[in-house]
Formats: C-alpha cells, structure tokens, sequence
C-alpha cells in the first residue's frame, strides 16, 4: 500500500454496515466485514477499502476491487495462482504472496497515459514484503511459458521490467508505483525527446551516406553510366527519407 505521509489512527464508519469503527481495525466488530484502510488520492486521508466516498473531504474513490482467481500462474512464485484485480475499470492480475502484477499491454499503456488510472493503481493493497532473492532470471509468460525479455521502461527508468510481446508485462512489487513516479517526474516525456533527437540524427546520417555514395559514384564511373546509376540511387534514397 503506497502512503502520502503520516496519519493518525481516527474513526471511520464501516462500509458494509455504516457503524462507527476504528481506521486501525482491521474487521468491523458489528457485521464482521473484513477491513482495509487506503489513503485518499484528494486529500490523502485514511478510508476503508469499499467506501464509495472520502469520509474527509467527500471526494469520489477510485475503485480498486478484488476479484476471483485467475487461471494463470505467477511467473516469480512456483505453485502460487494470480488474482483478479480491477483497478479504475480495467482487470489485472496480482500475485498475493509477492506482490506482482501481470498486466496486458494494452492495459499498461492506458495505466501510463491515463491520471486517473494512475491513481487508482497507486492505493491498491499490497501483500506484505517478503524476503526474495534477487538475482538475473528470464521468467516465463504466465499465458505461453515462453521466456520473457527484460528491458529498462523507456530505457532510462531504472524500472527493469519483463515483457512477452504477444501477452502482456510481469511487474515486481512496487514496479508499477515506481513507473508511475517516473511518468510524473517527467521522466518518460524527456526519454520520448531523446528518442525523436535520434531518429534526427539517424536521418542526417543517412542523407549524408547517401551523398556520398552518390559523388563516389559519379567520379570513378562512365559519365553515362555513373548518370545512370546515380538517377536510380537518389530515386531509392529519396523514397526511403520520405
């Protein structure tokens, strides 16, 4: 569970049964519904998971809802099975003894462009941490057991991250909250910058390869062949930098 600073244990009201119940509980001693207490993205006070509204600023919470078992298994943790997760409208999967999230890629990129979205991933629950070796390993897809590749998020994060291009993203505990910080910080504008600087300078290289080939051409061949040849060379260069 990501918190925004301190807070003081107080009292809310259930959200099963609307009894007066404190945030520290974690079940309501009149219905006996299990509780949960998540920080308000407006205000950053304690809520039960559940509440429809902020009891503190009357702000509109952002659903993060558990769901069934989910037919896949976790790619970190042998013999442990994902759950559904519904986090802002959209489905995920979470290992609930490492904290892991298998997410599609379609899912992942609405999470990155979305605020909205990107608020409601940042107060899901969490598992409590658990010891885990961390050591270089290639995990497999969840849906095809096939070995996933690992790359830096936008090349520049920090953010290893393991991705099956047809599937979808296995994120480690505390993955998602850390992109999001990432995003937020400007992060993934500036690599986007860096990016489109590079395809500049790969296109001044390659009309720069391209006139020279073309004056190489013309100077050690037959006037009329060199002509020739340098027409059909600008003709494909010209279509490529297009």
């Amino acid at each position: 569970m990501l918190f925004f600073g301190a807070m003081e244990a107080g009292t809310l009201h259930c959200p099963s049964c609307g009894a007066v119940i404190s945030s520290d509980s974690t079940q309501c001693e009149y219905c006996s519904a299990q509780l949960q207490t998540v920080a308000c993205a407006s205000c950053f006070g304690l809520l039960f998971v559940g509440s429809k509204f902020c009891p503190h600023c009357g702000a509109a919470v952002a659903a993060v809802e558990s769901g069934p078992v989910a037919p896949h298994p976790c790619p970190r943790c042998p013999g442990n099975q994902l759950q559904l997760v519904t986090v802002g409208g959209v489905q995920l999967e979470e290992c609930l003894h490492c904290g892991g999230l298998w997410v599609g890629t379609d899912v992942f990129n609405k999470i990155c462009a979305d605020r909205q979205m990107q608020e409601s991933a940042e107060h899901m629950q969490l598992p409590p941490a658990i010891p885990q070796e961390h050591k270089l390993m290639y995990l497999k897809c969840p849906q095809c057991a096939s070995l996933m590749n690992r790359y830096n998020f936008a090349n520049r994060s920090g953010v290893v991250i393991d991705k099956c291009a047809p599937h979808g993203i296995w994120l480690d505990r505390d993955d998602l909250r850390r992109i999001i910080e990432f995003i937020r910080s400007g992060g993934l504008a500036a690599a986007r910058e860096v990016e489109i600087e590079q395809l500049h300078r790969e296109r001044a290289q390659l009309e720069a390869d391209h006139e020279e080939a073309c004056a190489s051409l013309y100077s050690n061949a037959d006037p009329y062949v060199s002509g020739q040849i340098l027409s059909g060379i600008a003709s494909i260069g010209l279509s490529l930098l297009r």
